[in-house]
């Protein structure tokens, strides 16, 4: 399949198949063919293939779909360019399973995703890893924004920890370069 887009920019998906037609005259080459509109088949499949790189509690990557996304990313990096990656772990959430149960578990997951993602710089890439652990990378970010960053999680941890009513924390640790 290939893609066509018109004037105003929406793209639309198509088959082409042509064959050549021998011609003994010296009237050129001749070819036969249709062009097949493959949209819907080309949705349906990019929509799978999203749902599989996706964690289906948070929406966010899951560690399929991260290891696709930071290998294109890293495919466009250039030695000029910062990347930062830090890496969340919710401590003791076992506890939090125990004492909440796991559908009060997966609420604080689900908020904890939400939490990160809106914090992140756009074109960041975030992803649930594990069970309970979050890894972000953050476009030409440097140690001052990563640890901005880390004291913007510290403080909507808080706001977490009222929410769902229990003593939760989060180890971080980054690199960047």
């Amino acid at each position: 399949p290939f893609e066509l887009r018109d004037i105003s920019g929406k793209s639309q998906w198509y088959i082409l198949t042509a064959y050549k037609i021998d011609d003994d005259s010296a009237n050129g080459i001749h070819y036969i063919g249709k062009l097949i509109n493959v949209q819907q088949d080309m949705e349906q499949k990019l929509s799978i293939q999203e749902k599989a790189d996706r964690d289906a509690l948070t929406g966010l990557y899951n560690r399929n779909g991260f290891k696709k996304s930071f290998s294109s990313l890293l495919n466009e990096w250039s030695e000029k360019s910062q990347i930062a990656v830090a890496v969340l772990d919710f401590d003791n959430f076992k506890k939090v399973n125990d004492t909440l149960g796991h559908t009060g578990g997966d609420v604080a997951l689900k908020k904890l995703a939400l939490t990160i993602q809106n914090l992140m710089p756009s074109k960041s890439i975030c992803a649930r890893y594990g069970g309970d652990e979050f890894i972000m990378v953050m476009r030409g970010a440097g140690e001052k924004e990563v640890l901005k960053k880390i004291q913007d999680w510290e403080k909507t941890l808080e706001t977490l920890k009222k929410e769902i009513d229990f003593p939760v924390s989060v180890s971080v640790g980054y690199e960047f370069g």
